[in-house]
């Protein structure tokens, strides 16, 4: 025998412990046949006779070396006498005896039959207390298989013996993480039983084991073992074999290859006279091939085999139909008219289909259905609210606000009516907001006096909000509903200065409109210089596109109550708006501003109003922008006036205003097309010098407004030459090197800088290439532009 390794446990504190014996010889690595390992062996034998802890003493005190002599019949005594010791360290000393008798080679049939059966429920005991990892459980698993299988050799394999609580605990053991494999080892074990008739007792077991998951490839033996368990006297519950019905289906995927085998059992389990689990087997097929249909073709079914299904029935088929991915709409409504047309509260079916509903169309139709007068009979006014309810915060979605509007006309009508609380002010106020964005604004009204109504009162913000839709809406309702409103909102002691701001904002969305606010608001506060700023600036924004005269009078005149951030606002605004405007067309013969002679009829730009609104701007006292700079030179430009745009320009970099990149790459093109390329390479270099040099608060200002987001990795490292102001320029410096005739990959560029060509200028290059090849010839034409690159 090998040497046993050291135990763990130290001896008792006593120097000598119980026992009708000489003292203990040292504990020395004696020779197994002296004298002091005789006597100590003796000293055991002795101590057996009195309790486990004195025997575990003498036992302990010999050394480990002399441990594996210790003769089977005394070891077989000892295992027995410490299975009788305190469970705190009852297992820790059986482990260690049987660690030393299976290193030892020894026969566990030798321990005895009911010894072994003693040890295996101890050690499953503490297993099953154990956490299933670690070299103390690992350990312990392989101590009980080598006490498992010299138990069935003690009993000529007849584990029927055995105690019945000892094989349930041998088999659960295995089931105790839910896992397909530990499921498999269980199965095996339990068939291993039933093979030796010791399956009685076990039928909790084989529930157990038949209804845990286990792997693909062993579902096809699952009905089987069902089968054989159920033989046994196993119960399984009908929802539990239609659950082994339904695991079956999924792991195969094959119906037929599922009903063959479920008949299959079925006539098993009725040959051997158990008609009540054959039964389950059939009805649990039956339920697998209905929940194979859609859930709309189970409905149609249902109602088909039972037209007076429940209320509830109907509920939960309607669920079971719109937690699909993409549910049948059709079948819904479908349910919801079955329940309309009877005699009944249909309440919970609808308010379960509004509640599960969340995408608008659905909701929409359902309130289309709801909405037939035939059907609102059969409907509390509760369902229509409920429906309001969910419908308005999809706005502003375009479909729902015409359901929302008829729905609302609807609960409103109704007995009880819908009543507006504080509760829900901010549906009010979103419904309100989607009739002001349909141009609704009657409907948007009548939600005003129904809040009034309501015995709401309308808070200052929310009135001004109406009243600043209505002053956006240009439309013939307008005037009498803004009388309406303002004198609701005077009546209620609100703030004058702030109805004229909201005024300012509705109205000075166009140049009529700005007008009108002008005469509203010097009424409502007796004057202008009463008019808070806000709204004059408002209202002069308003006025600054406009080309007639009095409006521009009238912006003129409010222009000295405003601080001159907002009076340069509005020049940018007017300067902008005159760049923009429409060329002129003058008439063959008439002089040409800014050129010397008459010519043919066409259509110039006029020149003059820009330069009387710079005028005005700089007689105010007012620093002109970058916007106001940059459209002066594109002004310039389009009336013919190079040169002047130049000066411009370059009095603009030299005093540190930022021009715009639009305005500098149609200043390049210009400088180009008039035979003047130094001049535009120079208007470049001193235009990116100053966008990367310049310290003035413009060019910080334009710095910060950098999207690095669209950078490229090739443009240069500096972050401002990757800005997106830079593109026109950029695109400015391609057309010139392809009027030049260099070879210039047009697509890559664009990619590269992020600039993009329109189809005007896509045509312009391509006509100026063709020229190009026209004019110099195919030869010569290639060997210009490989000389230029």
């Amino acid at each position: 025998m090998s040497d046993a390794r050291p135990t763990t446990l130290s001896a008792p504190a006593q120097s000598s412990p119980r026992t009708p014996h000489l003292p203990l010889p040292p504990p020395l690595p004696y020779s197994p046949t002296s004298v002091p390992v005789m006597r100590h062996l003796d000293a055991l034998s002795l101590a057996l006779l009195n309790g486990p802890d004195d025997s575990w003493a003498v036992y302990s005190a010999l050394h480990p070396s002399l441990r594996p002599f210790v003769p089977d019949a005394t070891f077989a005594s000892l295992l027995a006498h410490q299975l009788s010791a305190k469970l705190t360290y009852r297992w820790e000393r059986t482990a260690e005896l049987l660690r030393l008798a299976r290193e030892c080679g020894m026969r566990p049939a030798l321990l005895g039959a009911a010894t072994l059966e003693r040890a295996v429920a101890c050690g499953l005991n503490e297993v099953a207390r154990m956490r299933p990892s670690g070299e103390a459980w690992t350990d312990s698993q392989a101590t009980l298989k080598w006490l498992w299988a010299g138990l069935g050799d003690a009993l000529n394999g007849d584990y029927a013996a055995v105690g019945v609580d000892v094989r349930r605990l041998w088999v659960r053991q295995f089931l105790r993480r839910d896992t397909p494999r530990r499921t498999a080892q269980a199965a095996r074990v339990l068939d291993g039983l039933m093979e030796c008739g010791a399956a009685s007792g076990l039928k909790t077991v084989m529930h157990d084991v038949v209804m845990r998951p286990v792997a693909s490839t062993d579902q096809a033996n699952v009905f089987d073992r069902a089968v054989r368990y159920i033989r046994h006297g196993a119960r399984l519950a009908p929802h539990e074999v239609a659950t082994l019905v339904e695991r079956r289906f999924r792991s195969s995927g094959d119906i037929d290859l599922v009903s063959d085998a479920v008949r299959r059992c079925a006539d098993e389990l009725r040959t051997n006279g158990i008609e009540d689990a054959a039964a389950h087997f059939t009805s649990s097929l039956a339920k697998l091939h209905t929940g194979l249909l859609r859930p709309e073709e189970r409905v149609r079914r249902r109602l088909q085999d039972d037209p007076h299904v429940t209320f509830g029935r109907l509920t939960r088929d309607a669920l079971a139909i719109l937690r699909q991915d993409a549910p049948d709409l059709e079948s819904v409504l479908h349910l919801v008219d079955t329940a309309l047309s009877r005699e009944g509260d249909a309440d919970a079916l609808v308010a379960a289909v509004v509640y599960r509903l969340s995408a608008p169309d659905h909701l929409v139709s359902v309130a289309s259905a709801i909405l037939d007068p035939t059907r609102r009979a059969f409907l509390s006014p509760t369902i229509f609210s409920l429906l309001l309810n969910r419908l308005v915060p999809l706005l502003p979605d375009t479909s729902v606000y015409p359901a929302a509007r008829r729905l609302y006309a609807a609960v409103r009508a109704a007995d009880p009516p819908y009543h507006w609380t504080s509760a829900n002010t901010a549906l009010w106020r979103r419904l309100v907001r989607a009739a002001a964005a349909h141009r609704h604004l009657h409907f948007a009204s009548r939600l005003y006096a129904d809040l009034l109504a309501d015995g709401q009162s309308v808070p200052a913000p929310l009135a001004l909000e109406l009243i600043r839709a209505i002053g956006a809406a240009d439309n013939a309702s307008r005037a009498v509903l803004l009388d309406r409103h303002i004198r609701d909102y005077r009546w209620a002691g609100h703030d004058d200065a702030a109805l004229c701001t909201a005024l300012a904002d509705g109205l000075g969305r166009t140049p009529r409109g700005a007008y009108l606010a002008l005469d509203l608001v010097a009424r409502i506060m007796g004057g202008l210089d009463s008019v808070p700023e806000q709204a004059i600036a408002a209202i002069a924004h308003g006025l600054a596109t406009s080309y007639k005269q009095e409006h521009q009078l009238a912006a003129l005149g409010v222009l000295d109550r405003l601080e001159p951030a907002f009076a340069g606002a509005y020049f940018d605004k007017r300067i902008a708006a005159l760049v923009k405007r429409k060329p002129r067309v003058v008439a063959a013969g008439m002089q040409v501003p800014g050129d010397g002679t008459a010519g043919p009829a066409a259509a110039t730009f006029d020149l003059a109003p820009v330069i009387d609104a710079y005028r005005q701007l700089a007689g105010r006292g007012l620093v002109p922008s970058s916007r106001t700079v940059s459209s002066l030179v594109r002004a310039l430009l389009q009336a013919k006036h190079t040169e002047e745009a130049l000066r411009v320009f370059t009095t603009a970099v030299n005093l540190g205003v930022f021009v715009r990149s639009d305005a500098v790459g149609r200043l390049m093109v210009g400088l180009e097309v008039a035979g003047r390329p130094g001049d535009a390479d120079e208007v470049e270099r001193m235009w990116r010098a100053a966008l990367v040099d310049g310290e003035s608060a413009s060019v910080g200002r334009q710095a910060e407004e950098i999207d690095e987001k669209k950078g490229d990795a090739s443009a240069p490292s500096n972050p401002r030459l990757k800005s997106t102001w830079t593109k026109a320029v950029d695109g400015a410096r391609i057309i010139l090197d392809v009027r030049r005739g260099k070879d210039v990959d047009v697509a890559a560029a664009e990619k590269r800088m992020g600039w993009k060509a329109n189809a005007a200028t896509k045509r312009w290059i391509a006509a100026m290439r063709d020229e190009q090849r026209r004019m110099a010839g195919p030869a010569q034409y290639a060997r210009m532009r490989g000389t230029q690159a």
